[in-house]
């Protein structure tokens, strides 16, 4: 009996080894191909907030607004994010600038993730 237990196996096997190292690399593979759109995100918040704290954009209109927006993306290197995808809402004395839009990467055969993004910044002045 005690040659028995001794000869059990203890730890993780082969197929336990195997099973981890295909759900770090699933799991890593995720991470490279939906960090970069969360990056961006940041980036475009990032650029939004300088724009509501902008003195020379406070009388400004919304093409004004818009094309330093685009140009301030563009120099950040930021593609996924088009000026379409930019609002301008009035809210009595300010305004509303906001983004919304989704990124799509595809993961694995038919698989895809998409991510959703929105942000709003108020602006003051008309």
């Amino acid at each position: 009996m005690v040659n028995r237990l001794a000869c059990r196996q203890r730890g993780i096997g082969l197929l336990g080894i195997m099973f981890w190292i295909a759900f770090v690399s699933g799991v890593a593979s995720l991470a490279f191909k939906m960090g970069p759109a969360y990056m961006q995100f940041a980036t475009v918040k990032s650029v939004m907030d300088s724009i509501q704290t902008d003195a020379e954009l406070a009388g400004k209109g919304p093409r004004e607004v818009i094309s330093t927006l685009s140009k301030r993306l563009y120099i950040n290197d930021v593609k996924g994010v088009s000026e379409k995808d930019f609002k301008f809402e009035p809210a009595g004395p300010k305004r509303v600038l906001s983004v919304a839009y989704e990124v799509r990467e595809h993961v694995v055969a038919n698989v895809d993730v998409v991510m959703a993004f929105q942000h709003q910044v108020s602006l003051s002045g008309q």
